[in-house]
Order: structure tokens, then C-alpha cells, then sequence
């Protein structure tokens, strides 16, 4: 008999090695705990909230320490004779250099103590401190900074710096940085410890604009030390794809073929993965975790030894709303006892994620497990916090709470900042009540993915990591102070800008799904009134430096207004107005590229995002613009059109809708020139050997208005694999232009001549490929185009003829060989 989690007992005969994988493992210590907000009960580990100021009664309240006076230098700092680290160094630099620049006098480091002098000491070996914790006290006109690291003194000086000087560091660079100026600096009597309320806190963007500036300021906010939990996708690490060809039993077969997934039930790949993990811990004995993550892939293995693990379980993963949690807990399970029988106090994370989000039904998680659960934004809300009653939100804390119950490690790893949309995602709101739900829960650890946009959504990371160290921070007057430092005399516009946003993504109604429910939400009438307020701002500016910073958030509230136009156009299904809004979107952001401003938004991702988008809309233009449709309304009534004459409307472009298809045959990159049949003509009757059996030609006809064929529907493939589509066409002796668009490469042969090759990796993006081609006055010709699929969820094609201008041209078309050439 076999007892699970839900109390039922089974009697069943278990797969080699399961029963063990059902047994309960030691449970960590927990105390009973209500959390006040809406979440209701749950038990969480002994766990206080050590970030709190903890004044001990040995405090002299006479105590000072005069730090500098009426400009001159009084004290000095005196640092560890012992070597010391770039951090460390780096932060004995900036606690001189900043001194400086409140007041004008620059401190000595030294490595003895002087006598009868005031000063700064730097005390590593702390005890009763965490890596990265610190103790800030007064001892006569002495300030020591202690930590039981470097790390933990680093913090502790920039904890002197922001808490008790006022200096704060809210953006990467000079801009970004706030700095009080006063001759005298004098420090009372001051005995607090620091923790972080959350133990490890990573992420929060690599500043690609200037990735040691994103160093510095995450360090400067106290992120040094923090251990790096491993948790990325890491499956290709335990056994890379390349080992399909010659062991494709070891990967997952989906739909009927071996993908990039693992085979979790192999014992090769069980095998192979324990010692993969081993290997690692024995080259990086430092190492804490080491990541277990599938590959970025919602789908799994439906070998019948997969599947009869899941009806071993009781548990149908391709059940709708099914989870694959159980069926890999038990992969995970397996290894993590054999490499804690090597190394007990190793960690193994994966992300609880897509379909393995929720907790497992049977399978208990062995204790060196540790689940890193994903706040999507796709899945669930973010304009809701966690406790709220939104429907996301209740099911996120629910899956939160019960793998909490589950594993004494957990983490999460959330979004503040967003890796598609550029303007405004303010997260305030949520934060102040998340990050301090993730303390009381006792989440280990904290990674957010951000990135640079520094001057659209600098709140949210600034905040977070604020709150990270103490989740009693005041965040209404984090964003008052934010406005008052940068922005002085246009900090009350500027305020209302951001809480203008803040409070509109507050008060969305709970209906709300996801992020996409966000883009479309303020009205034009908030956008409007966004850009009103930054004008105010601007008139408001006296300084260079506020006018530099508000300029900022104006191009960034451009690039957002522009993404608004293309989400609510789509949102109302006017896809014209989309694409006319990504074509603005791609020439504003170079725009802002070519003038230096690299730091307002991620460049990077803008850049890929606005061509990705914008080089298909602007295809789509400049196509209904050739055939004639010239103005935005004309467009539109084109699309119209072409929604109810699909086939007729194609042909009117000039694309070819009809077509012989073949395949699909093996292809491989730098294959796609090599025939795989016959290109001087084409027999419709003919046969080829494939794989999987002979092939034939079928006949297709596409009713798309674009002339687009899914190759994907006609022909049952993978990657790896090409097909031919050919058709005889009339085309005139003068030369005119073959255009081709697909996804992946495609070569093109007339009469059995290449006339194109373009074997890369791609998305569809109409005549992407042309080639100048002419014909014989009153003879069909043979186009024969091969498409070779690289993988992914799209393959496709479109061809069509214009003019030398670009205008279309209708030209005859069969998919029968005509007399002449029939073989």
C-alpha cells in the first residue's frame, strides 16, 4: 500500500525506483503564523525580520563623531591593512569622494588607528552578522563599520552614506544621484545592526549602456555580496542538444520527435545529469546551488515510459490545466539524493514555471530542492499585489504558499522591469505589499529580471531593492524624495506624473488578466495629461542638470506613447494603425540612438523589439502603398478588403496562391542550395524516398490576402527538414522583381537556375528576398522555391512579382506542367 499527500492509499505496482521518490522526507521547523492581509493562515519557517534598527543600551547618547568641519577634513578612515577586494576598494573610494562633494573636504584613508582623533573603522570578523549584513556604531568620536566580510563592510558604508548622510544613488549615473552639500558633517551616537529581510537578492539589470556603471550602482544600493543562486534554463547544460544525433533516446519525443527537451525517465540521462551536478560541485566547491531548469519549453516527453511514470502517479500532465511538477519532481528527486549523500548542504533550484508552476499532487520534493516560482506577468497580475482578490493573484499566493509548505528553500523570481514594454510599468503599489509578504513567508531568495529602463521605470528598481533590505520602508515618500532630489523645482510635476500612472495601474479592476490588459488601460486623455505634466516640468526647470533629467523622461514617455498607440490599436483589431504605430516605434528608437540617449530606455531590446515588429509592419506598408493605397484611410479600407477577398486580393498584390508541394526532406544549415530532387523540371506524379516514407507533390492553394502557404499545416515536420513548392508562371522579357518572404531560408530555381539563396534563420517578413528576373515573351517557366525549417512554432512562405518600381504584377499561373514541358 502507498500513502500520498492527499491521504489515499493505492495498492499498485510502482516503476523501479518510485516508491521511494512518493516517501515524506523530513519536514523543516516551522512555527504557526497568520498573515494579516488576505491570504488567510499559513505556517512559514522561524524567521524574523532582522532588517529592522536594533539599538542596543550600551548607546552613549553624548557620543558624536565629527566627520568634517566648516570644509576641513576632522576625521579620517581607517581601513583593513589586509587585502581588500574591487568592491570593497571601490566603496573606501566613493565614501572619500562623496564626503567631498557634500562638503568639500576629502578624508585620509590610513591603516592605524591615530590618537585623539575622530574617525571611521573599517572591522571585518564580525560576529553574530550575516555575508552581507553590517553593525553601525559610536564608540567615543569613533564610527566603526563592521561586517563578518568585505561584503558586508561595503554595505555598511554605503548604509553611513545613504541612511545618515542622505546620499542616494536612484539612476545609474551622474544624473541619477543625489547629493546634500553642507560644511560641517557630524554623526550622533548611532548602534544599529542590518539584515537583509530576504537573504539573497540578485538581478536588477546589467545597465547595457555601460555595464560597470550598472555594477557600481547596484552595488551601491547595497547588493554586494548577495550569494547568486543558480536557476537559469539549464538542460543544455546537463546534456546539450548536440547529442541528438547519435542518442536521441535521451530527449524528449513530442508530437513524434526527438526535441530539445530531456527524456526525464531515461536512466542514461539520470545517469548522465547526477553526474553533471557532481562534476560541478567538485570544480566550484564554493558554489551554493546549481540549476535544474527545463529548457524555455512548456512541452515534455510522451515516450510511454514517461507516460507510464504519470499513470504510476496518478497525474495526467496533458490533462487541460494538467502540470508536469510530479513527473519532474521525481526526476529531481533522484538526483538530489545522490548528490546530498556527497554534499548535504548543496541546493538544487529549479524554476516553478509554465507547466510546472504549480506544486506536485503526489511526489514529496526532497529537501535540497529549492522551487524559484515565476510572478509572469503573462500569468499572473501585476497590477494587483499578492494579497488582493484578483484571480491571479489569489492562485500566485495559493502556489506560493503551498510550495512554502512543501520546501524549506524557496524563491521568486519576478519582473520589475519588463523586457517588451518600454514606458511606464509602475509597480510601487504591488511591491510594498509583495516584497514584504516574500520576508514574512520566509522566501529565501529574491531575483528580479529588470532592465534598462532607467528613466521610464526606475521606481520599481529602486524601490524593490530598498524594500529587499527593509520592508517597513516608506514608499510614498521613497517616490516624494525621488521628485524632490532629481527634480527640485519641477518636482511636484513631475510627481504627479508618476503617481498619474502608479494609481491608474492601482485601480484597474480586478477583471484584469495581464500585462497586455496594462498597455491598453490609461485613457488618451492620461496619456495627454502625461505629456502635459512633463511639459510643466520642463517650463518649471531652472538647472541644467533638471532640464537634462526631464528631458529624459519626455523621450521615454515618446517611445511609451507610441507602444500605447500600437497595443490599443491592436486591442481594437485596427491593424493598420498598429503597423503605422511600429513603423514610428523602429525610427524613434533609432533616433534616439543616433542621439546618444542609450540610458532612457534598454536600448538593446528596444532596438530588437521596434525591427522585429517594425520591419513586418513596414512591409506591410510599403506593399499597400506600391499597390496603390497611399493614405493611412486607404489602408484600412485595403485590409477590409482584404478580409473578404482573401485569394482574389493576393493575386491583386501579385503573389502566386497556388502551388505543387513536396516533402519534407532532411535539412541542415548550409544545406539549402544542395537539390534534394530534380530542379530543371517537375513531374506531379513523381515519387521520392523521405524518412518517413515516400513523398509525394499535393496541390495547395492558399486563401491568405498576402499569399502567405502554412507550410506547417500542408506537410507534418520538425525541425531540420525543407520542402519545394513549385509552379509554372508567364513572366515578361523585361526584368522584373521576384520577392520572396519565409520562415526559415529560401532558395529559388527558374527553369533550374538559382537565381536566390538566403539560408538564415527568420521570421516571415514580406519580400525580404529579391532577385531581378526575366523571361521569354509566351513561355511558362518553372519556379521551384525550397524553404528549409530551423524550428520554432512558424513555417511559411510568400512569393510574389512587381515591376522594377515595386508595383504589383499579376502574372499567369499553373501547377500543372504545360505541354512543353510536361516529362
Amino acid at each position: 500500500m502507498e500513502t500520498f499527500r492527499d491521504g489515499t492509499t493505492r495498492k499498485r505496482r510502482c516503476l523501479p525506483s518510485l516508491s521511494k521518490h512518493l516517501k515524506d522526507y523530513p519536514r523543516p521547523v516551522r512555527t504557526s503564523c497568520r498573515h494579516g492581509g488576505k491570504g488567510g493562515p499559513f505556517f512559514m519557517m522561524r524567521y524574523s525580520l532582522p532588517c529592522l534598527l536594533l539599538v542596543t543600551a550600551a548607546v552613549n547618547p553624548a557620543a558624536q563623531v565629527n566627520l568634517v568641519r566648516n570644509g576641513n577634513p576632522q576625521a579620517v578612515i581607517v581601513v583593513p591593512a589586509t587585502t581588500q577586494s574591487d568592491d570593497l576598494s571601490s566603496a573606501i573610494r566613493d565614501l572619500q569622494v562623496y564626503i567631498q562633494k557634500m562638503s568639500g573636504a576629502q578624508l585620509p584613508a590610513v591603516y592605524e588607528l591615530p590618537a585623539n582623533r575622530p574617525a571611521i573603522v573599517l572591522r571585518l570578523g564580525a560576529k553574530g552578522l550575516s555575508e552581507v549584513g553590517y553593525r553601525l556604531r559610536t564608540e567615543s568620536n569613533h564610527l566603526l563599520i563592521e561586517g563578518a566580510t568585505e561584503a558586508g563592510v561595503v554595505n555598511g558604508i554605503y548604509g553611513l552614506l545613504e541612511d545618515h548622510l542622505g546620499i542616494h544613488w536612484y539612476i545609474p549615473g551622474e544624473l541619477g544621484e543625489y547629493v546634500p552639500r553642507r560644511k560641517n558633517i557630524t554623526l550622533g551616537a548611532i548602534d544599529e545592526k542590518r539584515e537583509p529581510a530576504i537573504p539573497s537578492v540578485t538581478g536588477f539589470g546589467g545597465y547595457q549602456a555601460d555595464p560597470p556603471k550598472g555594477a557600481e550602482w547596484r552595488r551601491r544600493n547595497r547588493l554586494a555580496g548577495f550569494i547568486p543562486y543558480m536557476h537559469y534554463h539549464n538542460w543544455e547544460g546537463l546534456i546539450p542538444s548536440s547529442e541528438r544525433q547519435s542518442h536521441p533516446e535521451w530527449f524528449a519525443l513530442i508530437d513524434g520527435e526527438r526535441k530539445w527537451q530531456l527524456c526525464t525517465t531515461h536512466p542514461d540521462v539520470i545517469r548522465i545529469a547526477t553526474q553533471r551536478v557532481l562534476e560541478y560541485f567538485e570544480r566550484n566547491p564554493q558554489a551554493k546551488t546549481f540549476s535544474l531548469s527545463p529548457n524555455d519549453y512548456g512541452k515534455f516527453c510522451q515516450c510511454e515510459r514517461c507516460r507510464a511514470l504519470d499513470r504510476e502517479l496518478g497525474v495526467d500532465p496533458f490533462a487541460p490545466g494538467g502540470q508536469f511538477t510530479d513527473r519532474l519532481m521525481v526526476f529531481f528527486n533522484q538526483i538530489a539524493e545522490q548528490v546530498a549523500q556527497r554534499y548535504p548542504d548543496k541546493i538544487l533550484c529549479f524554476y516553478a514555471y509554465l507547466t510546472h508552476t504549480e506544486p506536485p499532487l503526489k511526489v514529496k520534493p526532497h529537501p535540497n530542492l529549492m522551487p524559484v516560482i515565476c510572478h509572469t506577468p503573462w500569468e499572473f497580475c501585476h497590477a494587483h499585489a499578492i494579497t488582493a482578490d484578483c484571480a491571479p493573484s489569489k492562485r500566485y499566493r495559493q502556489i506560493l504558499l503551498r510550495w512554502r509548505e512543501l520546501c524549506p528553500h524557496v524563491g521568486i523570481y519576478d519582473y520589475y522591469g519588463h523586457w517588451q514594454w518600454f514606458g511606464q510599468w509602475p509597480l510601487v503599489h504591488t511591491l510594498k505589499i509583495d516584497i514584504p509578504f516574500y520576508a514574512k513567508a520566509g522566501i529565501e531568495h529574491l531575483h528580479s529580471e529588470t532592465h534598462d529602463d532607467w528613466w521610464t521605470q526606475p521606481l520599481n528598481i529602486f524601490a524593490a531593492v530598498k524594500l529587499a533590505w527593509n520592508p517597513n520602508t516608506d514608499t510614498d515618500a521613497l517616490i516624494r524624495d525621488f521628485c524632490k532630489h532629481l527634480f527640485a523645482e519641477s518636482a511636484e510635476p513631475v510627481y504627479r506624473y508618476f503617481t498619474l500612472y502608479e494609481d491608474l495601474m492601482a485601480n484597474m479592476p480586478l477583471e484584469a488578466k495581464n500585462h497586455e490588459d496594462w498597455w491598453v488601460y490609461p485613457s488618451a486623455e492620461a496619456m495627454d495629461k502625461g505629456r502635459k505634466l512633463l511639459e510643466e516640468a520642463f517650463r518649471k526647470a531652472r538647472s541644467e542638470a533638471v532640464k537634462q533629467r526631464v528631458r529624459k523622461l519626455q523621450l521615454g514617455h515618446h517611445i511609451y506613447t507610441i507602444q500605447w498607440q500600437a497595443a490599443t490599436a491592436r486591442r481594437a483589431s485596427n491593424v493598420m494603425r498598429a503597423w503605422e504605430a511600429d513603423v514610428r516605434l523602429i525610427q524613434a528608437v533609432q533616433e534616439l540612438q543616433s542621439s546618444g540617449q542609450r540610458d532612457i530606455i534598454d536600448m538593446w531590446l528596444a532596438l530588437r523589439e521596434s525591427q522585429e515588429r517594425g520591419a513586418e509592419a513596414q512591409a506591410y506598408v510599403n506593399l499597400l502603398a506600391n499597390a496603390g493605397y497611399t493614405t493611412t484611410e486607404e489602408r484600412e479600407r485595403a485590409l477590409r478588403e482584404a478580409e473578404t477577398r482573401g485569394t482574389d486580393f493576393a493575386r491583386q498584390l501579385g503573389c502566386i496562391t497556388e502551388w505543387q508541394v513536396v516533402g519534407p526532406f532532411p535539412c541542415q544549415p548550409g544545406e539549402l542550395s544542395r537539390p534534394d530532387i530534380p530542379v530543371e523540371a517537375v513531374n506531379p506524379s513523381q515519387r521520392f524516398p523521405a524518412p518517413q516514407g515516400e513523398v509525394t507533390w499535393q496541390k495547395v492553394r492558399t486563401d491568405h490576402p498576402f499569399g502567405v502557404v502554412n507550410l506547417r499545416e500542408v506537410l507534418s515536420a520538425g525541425n531540420g527538414v525543407s520542402e519545394y513548392a513549385a509552379s509554372w508562371v508567364k513572366i515578361p522579357a523585361e526584368p522584373v522583381s521576384l520577392r520572396n518572404g519565409s520562415n526559415d531560408g529560401a532558395a529559388d530555381w527558374l527553369d533550374g537556375r538559382m537565381v536566390l539563396s538566403a539560408d538564415v534563420p527568420r521570421g516571415l517578413l514580406l519580400d525580404e528576398d529579391r532577385v531581378s528576373v526575366a523571361g521569354v515573351s509566351g513561355k511558362w517557366h518553372l519556379l521551384l522555391v525550397k524553404v528549409i525549417d530551423y524550428g520554432g512554432k512558424h513555417w511559411n512562405m510568400a512569393v510574389r512579382f512587381t515591376d522594377r518600381a515595386g508595383r504589383p504584377l499579376s502574372v499567369p499561373v499553373r501547377t500543372e506542367p504545360p505541354d512543353e514541358n510536361r516529362r
